[in-house]
């Protein structure tokens, strides 16, 4: 009975981790400053970023990007 109380909450924190990274994922805008670009499609803020990468040949300068929700 503990096993299937400790796999259920287990279960639990997996499924709030993954629905909270989903909901807060990496969106880069298109433009060179926040002013330049368009609005959050999900009214997220715009801030300034470093942009991420794939590949180790990407730039350092910060770039729009959505922000955290509030």
């Amino acid at each position: 009975m503990k096993l299937l109380f400790a796999l259920t909450l287990l279960l639990t924190v997996i499924c709030a981790s993954m629905t909270m990274a989903a909901s807060d994922e990496y969106i880069h805008l298109p433009g060179k400053s926040c002013a330049d670009a368009p609005p959050c499609p999900d009214n997220r803020p715009c801030v300034m970023a470093p942009p991420r990468c794939n590949v180790g040949t990407c730039g350092k300068n910060p770039v729009p990007t959505c922000g955290k929700r509030t």
